[in-house]
Parts: C-alpha cells; structure tokens; sequence
C-alpha cells in the first residue's frame, strides 16, 4: 500500500470548514454548504434535531460518518451541538460543543476533541467561504489499539495514544471550490505541545514521548485537483496522477524555544533523553516538479541517561541547517539539491573521559557541512509503481551534473575540506564523469597518532592508513596538511594528483 487509508476525518477544520460563498450568508446557509462539503467527500453529516430561534440555528445530535467498505466497523463522530448565530455585518459565529469526537476507520480507537472558547466567524470573500478562529485552548486526542497475535496462541492489543495541544491558539482558514480546490490555512499559537505513548506488551516494549513548542506561526496553501480524495489515495499510481493534475502543497513554520522528553523501555534498552532547541524555521513544497524541505535552527542540548551507561550524556549543538530537494516525476533533468550543516557538536567531559581520560584527544566542537546540488532524471513515482507491479524493466535514474559547492568536516583537531564539480556521460550503461575535485586534510597524521596512544587504533591500521593517504594525498602548506586533486578525463580515465589510476 502507499498510503494507509487511516483516518476518515481527524481536524475540525478539514470536516466542517468548507464550502462555496454565497452573496450573503445566514446560519442556515452555512449549515447546508457544511452538508454539502461533507457529502463531496464521502461523510455523512446529519444533526437529530434543529432550532431557530431569532438569527440563531442551533443543532443538537450532529454525527459524522464516513463512507466505509462493507463489514468494517461503522465509526461514527458525535458533536451534541452546533450554534450558528447570523451576525449583522453579514457574518456566521459558530459556537461548538466543549468536547466532540470524529471518526478514524483504521486501527480502532477514536479522536476526541477538547476546547476551550472555540470562536469561529464564517466570511463572504466573494470566492468563498474564510473562516478567522481563536481560543484559550484546542486539543486533539487520537487513541489506536490493535489487536495482535502474542505468538503462543493468545491475544494481545498494541496501543498508542496522540494528544495535540494548542494554548491560545487563532488564525484563519479558507476553501475555494473551483477549477480546483485551494485550501488555504494559518494558525498562531502560544504553544503547540503534543504527545505519544505506545505499549507493546508482548515485547514489553513503551514509551512516552513529549515536545513542546513556543510562539508557533503555521501558514499552508494547497491546491487540490478538483473531485481528488486525498483520503483514497493508496498507490503510487495514483498519486504521481494527482501532481501530474497539479496537486502542490507549501507549508512554512516558525518557533521560539522547545523542550522535549523521552522514556522508553523494551528488553533491549532502556533510555530517558530531554532535548531543548533554540528558535527555528522549516519549509516545505511538494508539486509535480520535486519535494523539497528547508530547515534552520539556532541550536539544542540533548541529555540521555541510561542503565547502560556509567554516566549522562550531554550533547550540544549550534546552528542547524538542511535544504533538500529532488524531483518526484517526469522524464527530463531536473534540479536536485542535498546540503546539511551540523555547527559545533559538543560532549561532556565525563563522556569523553570514558574513551580518553587524560585527554589525549583535543576537545573542539566538531562540525559538518555537506553542499551539493545538480541535475538528474528522477521519476520516483514511476518507480514505485513499478516496484508495486512487480515490474523489473524500468528506466533507472540518471545524473546529469554534480556540483560539490563544499564538503567540511572538522573532529578531534583534524578537518577534511573539499569542493568539486562533474558532468556525466550517460551514453553507456555506466555513467561515465568528466570534472575536478579538490581536497585539503588538515591534522590527520596528528589524529592517527592521538588514536593509537589511547588504544583506539591498532598499529597495523594506522600504518595502512597513513599508506592510503600517502597513494591519494600529497604535502601541502603548513605543518600535517595534505591536499589531494583528482580529475576525471574524457573516456573514463581518472587521475589522482596527475597519477592515472583508471
């Protein structure tokens, strides 16, 4: 399966917040779009009773019900009531119950639903219905079990629990029904915090995970092929038919600091870390073109104990990054990109006095830096339904051009640091590269010696490495630094420092 059909609806938003506009709306009005909406995907939505009173409609006994295969259990979301209140500036307020449930088809279990002074106003753009809501607070609890065979002929039931929290959370929503349907959504929050638990009784595996978020600015935009359900979507193929029918999501998030915790115990190991992290960013975009995530962070501490280890382990770490991106469909090269940056990764002392007590090694932060970027031909999706055909006669992927913008990685006292750029032959069954590739070693030697005075390398190892550098790198300026260039000529030949060795 590519997509497991879990959930039949799981946010208030998503169930009951579209619709078409009108030119003017009344609580009736907006009722009968919510039914509408419901219907073009595949719910029920019914109340037992409805009243109006002045420009007031209030429905009691509202129920949601997706449409299921035959013989599955019949899931059903309760709201005990729903008041829509026409507002003289031509608006909809819309008050719900405190606490309401949704239906989930898949894995057993529920989502329940819990605020505190939900408002919702529903507006006439002109093209459609927008929603603006505000609250003191909204949380979303989801539960599975899942019943499972222990192996010795008995029943045992695996279990999660979900639960996302907003505190003072308020934003806006809108859905345009048109050529295709643009759903747009943005949401402020004081904090978003949510948790997981898990049990495995037969493994006598759990866990309980906790995060929570400051300051969280959320924006979405979607634009979804018309009379798509993302909700049936269970193939490849069908998916890679949806980007092709212009299907594109951009999400961007911001955060203040986070904090966050995590217990797990199992036969294996048994572990407690907490995190923290300074302010971040995170961009996400996934169209027929390629998907691609943008990340930066200030930076975070992790601290684990364990019965496993003699001491806590402390680790911090600067500023984060990652930009990545790569093409999902289509026959042509296309842009792909991969860098990751890793600052100033740092233990505490009492860990490295576990493999270096008199510190023979030298305690500087290490760092990682991976910037690559180029072109290739990548139909991921084709791929996939393929592999779920059982076909073995597909078009592998090709790269065009490799650009190696930098690659740094610095440890211990030593730093490796290279650049580099490669076009491709791909005429022949084995890509055939053309370009240069420059790279400077700095405090290996130093490194090889710290390492086998501490034990960590034996001398038969360290001798073949200084040998393998001495194959691929020659002196360079300065004291225990060495520089390497190698070259790939025309006809798959490949030199090393002008040494042919291919």
């Amino acid at each position: 399966m590519f997509a497991p059909k879990t959930f039949a609806a799981t946010t208030i938003f998503g169930l009951l917040l579209a619709g078409t506009a009108h030119a003017a709306l009344t609580a009736d009005q907006v009722w009968a779009r919510w039914q509408e909406a419901a219907a073009a995907a595949g719910l029920t939505l019914a109340a037992e009773g409805t009243a109006n009173e002045g420009d007031a409609l209030t429905l009691t006994g509202v129920t949601v019900r997706p449409a299921i295969p035959a013989g599955a259990d019949d899931p059903e979301g309760s709201i005990a009531e729903i008041t829509m209140t026409t507002q003289s500036d031509g608006s909809v307020a819309i008050a719900l119950a405190p606490e309401f449930t949704l239906p989930m088809v898949a894995m057993g279990g529920g989502v329940t639903v819990t605020q505190d002074g939900l408002a919702l106003t529903v507006r006439d753009e002109g093209s459609a219905l927008s929603y603006d809501y505000t609250a003191a607070s909204v949380k979303i609890g989801v539960t599975t079990e899942t019943p499972m065979d222990a192996g010795d002929g008995t029943a045992q039931v695996n279990s999660s629990e979900v639960n996302v929290t907003a505190t003072n959370p308020n934003g806006s929503y809108s859905d345009v029904m048109g050529a295709s349907r643009l759903i747009s959504l943005a949401l402020n929050a004081e904090t978003l915090a949510y948790s997981v638990k898990t049990s495995v009784p037969e493994a006598t595996m759990a866990s309980d995970q906790t995060t929570e978020l400051a300051d969280v600015v959320l924006t979405m935009a979607a634009d979804i092929p018309a009379n798509a359900r993302l909700g049936d979507v269970d193939s490849a193929g069908e998916f890679s038919t949806l980007l092709k029918d212009g299907l594109s999501v951009n999400l961007e998030m911001a955060q203040g600091d986070s904090k966050g915790s995590d217990k797990t115990t199992s036969p294996f190991l048994n572990y407690e870390l907490i995190t923290t992290s300074l302010p971040g960013t995170a961009k996400l975009t996934l169209d027929q073109t390629g998907f691609g995530v943008v990340v930066t962070g200030a930076g975070g501490t992790l601290s684990g104990t364990s019965e496993m280890l003699p001491v806590p382990v402390n680790v911090g770490l600067g500023p984060v990054a990652m930009d990545f991106r790569m093409p999902m469909t289509g026959t042509e090269p296309q842009d792909f990109r991969y860098m990751v940056s890793l600052k100033d990764l740092t233990v505490n002392e009492e860990a490295w006095a576990l493999i270096d007590p008199g510190q023979t090694l030298p305690r500087d932060p290490a760092s990682i830096e991976i910037d690559a970027s180029g072109k290739a031909t990548l139909d991921l999706l084709a791929l996939a339904e393929a592999e779920e055909a059982g076909m073995t006669d597909v078009t592998p992927p090709t790269i065009q051009t490799l650009d190696i913008r930098s690659l740094a990685l610095s440890i211990a006292g030593a730093a490796v640091t290279g650049s580099g750029a490669f076009t491709f032959d791909n005429s022949t069954p084995t890509p055939v590269p053309l370009g240069t590739a420059d790279m400077t070693v700095t405090g290996a030697n130093g490194l090889i010696d710290k390492l086998v005075t501490l034990g960590l390398l034996p001398d038969d190892q360290a001798q073949s490495a200084r040998m393998m550098m001495g194959m691929f790198l020659t002196p360079g300026d300065g004291e225990d630094v060495l520089t390497s260039k190698i070259e790939a000529k025309d006809g798959g030949s490949v030199f090393v420092n002008g040494m042919q060795i291919q």
